[in-house]
């Protein structure tokens, strides 16, 4: 199945697209859609599962290019500045300093365009409606680097975005065709440090999209169902957004993953829920092993084909 979800800040609402379909969904303060995580469909991964990969204690260092996308040469058009930039970069590898990962940003390499055409989001572009594909390939073909390198990390600030962030998650082939050419974050850049929105402002959405990528689901995924695939994630219900406070704990869920086997709060400190960016502040250690061992097998498949 080939999903992307959203949820819209503001609206109230938790979307899902599948072909063109609408789900309910929550909200965040930032007034767009929150995040849209896009997963590739299994038949492309030719069945080649984790079960036989553990993963090594050693850094994983994933080379990072940026990509600036504006209407125009100003702040409010998109166009970044290099210090909110350097912020945003160093904040990337401040908040995965615990997990092993590194992103050797290629600074060098940053591409900035101005191209009104490409900030112009189609409707229901999340659907993956075939002229809606179309438009996005178009771009991401000609800024893209790193070949069909799938252990490249590809970050995309567009001020058109009509949601905070989107991600891909990372797909284990090495060819890039026109489902992966989606790999990478599209990211909003209004939600980079010193942003004009303090809820949002911190730069921890790309940390949240980033966590897509290497393999992480939202930590409400299935709701109390606790589908994340990580054992140490409390379940929550719904997504819990749009507030500015971090000491009132919401318990929406029964779990025993709390001290003793107690009954523990949602995870509302986590950078996979959909708490504002001052609540967010940790990784659990379920979630570093399971980065590790999908972007760990994922370097792993990719060197031995070379």
């Amino acid at each position: 199945m080939h999903l992307r979800s959203t949820i819209l800040a503001g609206l109230g609402l938790l979307v899902s697209a599948t072909a063109g379909a609408h789900l309910p969904l929550s909200s965040r303060s930032h007034g767009k859609p929150r995040c849209l995580v896009e997963e590739n469909l299994p038949q492309k991964r030719g069945g080649r599962r984790l079960l036989d990969y553990v993963p090594t204690a050693e850094t994983i260092v994933v080379k990072t290019y940026v990509h600036i996308i504006a209407r125009d040469k100003t702040v409010a058009g998109g166009w970044v500045t290099q210090e909110s930039l350097d912020a945003q970069m160093r904040l990337l590898n401040t908040t995965y300093a615990g997990t092993g990962f590194q992103f050797d940003w290629m600074r060098n390499e940053t591409t900035r365009t101005v191209n009104t055409a490409w900030t112009q989001f189609p409707p229901d572009w999340n659907s993956y409606f075939p002229e809606v594909s179309a438009w996005e390939v178009n771009w991401k073909r000609q800024l893209r680097k790193g070949g069909d390198d799938r252990r490249v990390l590809n970050l995309y600030f567009n001020v058109g975005l009509p949601a905070a962030g989107v991600a891909v998650l990372i797909d284990q082939q090495g060819e890039l065709d026109d489902f992966g050419i989606f790999d990478g974050a599209i990211i909003d850049p209004s939600t980079m440090p010193g942003g004009p929105d303090p809820l949002i402002n911190e730069g921890k959405t790309v940390t949240h999209e980033v966590g897509h990528w290497v393999g992480l689901y939202h930590t409400f995924q299935g709701g109390c169902a606790d589908m994340d695939l990580v054992q140490d994630t409390p379940p929550a219900r719904a997504p819990a957004g749009g507030f500015s406070f971090c000491d009132r704990p919401y318990n929406t869920c029964i779990d025993s993953l709390g001290p003793n086997g107690s009954d523990a709060p949602d995870p509302n400190d986590n950078f996979m829920s959909y708490s504002t960016d001052p609540c967010m502040a940790r990784f659990t250690p379920g979630q570093i092993l399971k980065e590790r061992e999908r972007l760990g097998f994922a370097f792993l498949w990719a060197n031995s084909t070379n």
